[in-house]
């Protein structure tokens, strides 16, 4: 409570028991009967009501610091500031289309309180299972956590006409007019703030963690396939050559390339080794360990003769004139064992992705309400592909 400005715990000191187990008992009236909350809370006087607004961000910021996510007066703050910042655009949407669609006058302390209220009670569920997300690694949190989000969208942008409309046609009219607005705010958002530089499409920590780390692993495109050794008996010749199958496309290096692959794989190792320790994630962990020790395995499999079992092709050429062999061509499938730490790491990146794919998936609603917009974007020159990402993410 320390952490509380003094007005905020002067007014909290002040509730009884009996209003705060009232309190809670209309959270689940709002949540399941928001009609009836939205009688129970404006027929009580506005005082009541900024109490009752005051009590259920208490619980927020409640939530905010037992979960970690803060412990000073400074992010007590930016909390508060984030509810607010979060409500501000649907506070301008509804209040558009109240001007449009009923009187405004009666509405404006109506809407914002509404939505505040909505966004306030959708952050708690929100920050835990976010919380819970970033702790267990576990995707299907991430599910939950975005759920409460369109969840919060809904009530935000529909269910606010339910309660406040009793016209059956002007509800209808307010879910088209929010829409509408909705795309023209993010329109506008992207047109002040558009920033080619900016990454705003992928949120998920674990992705960003690996796409930050992974960024400075250097080698060739695709996985090592094949090893193939050419003889050259009459110039004393010997020529090293790794294929790397990359999709469908075989592609062959030489020596001197062979020579710069194990400089990378080198670098790699020292690089994993450095970075690991200050990984967050368990999933990055495991995966950094993965290719370190593929890299040590494929940096080793140049020490030794290829296997004979793994020959798939054998070329000589033959000098006519005495049949002598003057040029010999072997090819070696590179075997399972170089593969495996390889392929470990990459069915853990594909966990990841269908992981993210499955979190992510409650997003698709507001991908839904911003189709208008990428229809638009899409005949637009500037447009850069991630306007819709703005509040997806």
């Amino acid at each position: 409570m320390d952490l509380l400005p003094k007005f905020l715990k002067d007014i909290i000191d002040n509730f009884n028991l009996e209003q705060v187990v009232l309190w809670i008992k209309e959270i689940f009236i709002f949540l399941f009967k928001p009609q009836k909350f939205v009688t129970l809370f404006y027929q009580q006087s506005i005082k009541k009501q900024i109490n009752q607004l005051i009590f259920y961000t208490g619980l927020l910021l409640l939530t905010f610091f037992s979960f970690g996510y803060g412990n000073s007066q400074q992010q007590f703050y930016k909390q508060l500031f984030i509810v607010f910042f979060i409500s501000i655009p649907f506070v301008l949407i509804n209040l558009c289309s109240f001007y449009f669609l009923s009187k405004i006058r009666s509405k404006v302390w109506k809407v914002f309180s509404f939505i505040y209220i909505s966004w306030t009670f959708f952050l708690i569920p929100i920050l835990v299972f976010s919380y819970i997300f970033l702790k267990t690694e576990n995707y299907s949190f991430l599910f939950l956590s975005n759920a409460f989000n369109s969840i919060a969208t809904i009530y935000s942008l529909f269910i606010i006409w339910s309660v406040f409309s009793d016209s059956i046609l002007r509800i209808i009219f307010g879910y088209v007019l929010n829409i509408f607005l909705l795309n023209i705010f993010f329109l506008l958002i992207a047109l002040v703030f558009r920033d080619p530089y900016s990454n705003t499409k992928n949120l998920d920590p674990i992705l960003n963690e690996y796409e930050i780390t992974f960024s400075q692993i250097k080698s060739f495109s695709g996985e090592p396939y094949s090893f193939r050794q050419s003889v050259n008996y009459e110039e004393k010749k010997i020529q090293n050559e790794i294929g790397f199958l990359d999709n469908d496309t075989l592609k062959y290096y030489g020596d001197e390339h062979i020579r710069i692959l194990r400089n990378l794989y080198n670098n790699n190792i020292k690089y994993i080794d450095s970075v690991k320790p200050k990984l967050i994630f368990n999933r990055n962990r495991e995966m950094v360990s993965d290719l370190s020790n593929h890299f040590k395995v494929m940096n080793s499999y140049f020490d030794y003769y290829p296997c004979d079992t793994c020959l798939v092709k054998h070329k000589k050429i033959i000098r006519r004139k005495d049949s002598v062999v003057i040029e010999v061509t072997k090819e070696y499938l590179i075997d399972k064992p170089y593969h495996k730490n390889y392929n470990m790491y990459q069915n853990k990146i594909d966990k990841i992705i269908k992981g993210n794919e499955y979190g992510t998936s409650p997003q698709l609603l507001l991908e839904f309400l911003l189709k208008p917009l990428d229809l638009l974007a899409e005949q637009m020159e500037w447009y850069t592909g991630e306007t819709s990402s703005i509040l997806i993410n």
